[in-house]
């Protein structure tokens, strides 16, 4: 018989699955617990992609088929000698990359990897360790101020850690492994836990609203190896030009691909629609193979209000995002219109288009909060400007 002390249920929360009930209420607000939204009958994006790519193999068989019978047709050789150059593929040039941007090794593991992970716990490879290498409201870019949770404000939180991670990514930095830089998404607050004496989004001060705000995003720090023991952290000397915020408070980022420019995405604040403000409920994350970071915005649905106000036509297009069209302040709303009126749809029914993509940042762009030229683009994607 197990001796790990048995936690007794709280009053109104359900488990689901394996998890506590605590798990599924501060890690994703119960997420996989609510009625599906979208309950058109249109296609799966998975059912998308898999028709692009048959298409792409009838049209490559045909290239290929047409190649055979031009080749068949002539006089041999002389035609194979002629053929011109292969066209340089699309996407950015890996080889321009900066020094700084180290190739991918063969990937090779050097540990045993971990069985799947049923518990509330956080489980390590045998012969690995575990630490705190950042935490809520830690300075990230140099000069920025100590955490004091009786004196937060949005200043000091949009150069400070942000809160919760949900992708967590290790890129190496130049061409060891003393360095690397540590992307993080910060997906989503808990405002009940985050702000001493809170008791409903009602009652939070304007201030608090815009600290909650800054504290959404993503963080890209400098990470150092400690070499006694190889233990990563946060790196405090230097310059660490790659430190920076990405917040749901003002980090502006460029639509890329053909969604730029839609008429979906213009608002009073950005009639050509093209710049979208934020980044917030940041989920999973991966690497490109030219070093640039995706994320996927999910959940955004909870951050808008004035869904009864928008017009009748647009009403069904909300509710696929699983925003409320029948009530101005939902019983979870988290009231950002009090400090920026583009959350409010009544006003700018627009804004919900302009979140729920894939995200894009360069961690190793030097220019940090001045414009850079995104690496990609995509149909789904918005990158960091």
């Amino acid at each position: 018989m197990s001796d790990r002390r048995r936690l007794l249920p709280l009053l109104g929360q359900a488990v689901h699955g394996s998890r506590s009930a605590m798990t599924c209420l501060y890690r994703c607000g119960n997420a996989c617990d609510h009625p599906v939204p979208n309950e058109s009958d249109n296609p799966y994006f998975t059912d998308v992609v898999n028709s692009g790519m048959s298409r792409r193999g009838v049209v490559r068989a045909s290239a290929v088929g047409a190649l055979v019978l031009g080749v068949g047709g002539a006089t041999g050789g002389a035609l194979l000698g002629a053929a011109p150059a292969a066209a340089t593929p699309p996407g950015p040039d890996l080889a321009a990359l900066t020094p700084n941007r180290p190739r991918s090794g063969n990937g090779a593991l050097t540990f045993k990897p971990i069985p799947p992970n049923r518990l509330d716990t956080f489980v390590v490879p045998n012969g690995y360790d575990h630490s705190v290498v950042i935490r809520w409201g830690d300075p990230v870019v140099p000069g920025a101020p100590e955490f004091d949770v009786n004196d937060q404000t949005a200043a000091k939180q949009s150069v400070q850690f942000g809160y919760n991670n949900d992708y967590v990514g290790i890129l190496p930095l130049h061409q060891h492994n003393k360095h690397a830089l540590l992307v993080v998404n910060h997906e989503y607050t808990n405002e009940n836990l985050m702000f001493p004496g809170f008791t409903t989004f009602d009652a939070m001060t304007l201030e608090q609203i815009k600290v909650a705000i800054a504290a959404h995003g993503m963080t890209v720090i400098e990470l150092a190896r400690v070499e006694e023991t190889g233990e990563w952290v946060v790196a405090t000397k230097g310059k660490r030009p790659y430190n920076r915020r990405l917040t749901a408070l003002e980090t502006p980022f460029a639509f890329t691909g053909p969604a730029a420019g839609s008429d979906l995405l213009k608002t009073a604040a950005d009639p050509k629609g093209r710049t979208a403000i934020g980044t917030l409920n940041n989920c999973a994350g991966g690497v490109t193979p030219w070093g640039t970071v995706l994320s996927g915005e999910e959940n955004f649905n909870q951050y808008f209000v004035g869904g009864d106000g928008v017009p009748e036509a647009v009403k069904p297009k909300l509710a696929r995002y699983g925003i409320s069209t029948t009530t101005r302040y939902p019983s979870d709303s988290r009231k950002w219109d009090r400090v920026d009126e583009r959350f409010d749809l009544a006003k700018h029914p627009n804004e919900a288009n302009r979140f729920g993509w894939i995200v894009e940042v360069d961690p190793y762009d030097l220019k940090g909060a001045s414009a850079s030229t995104p690496r990609w683009a995509a149909s789904s994607t918005r990158a960091r400007t």
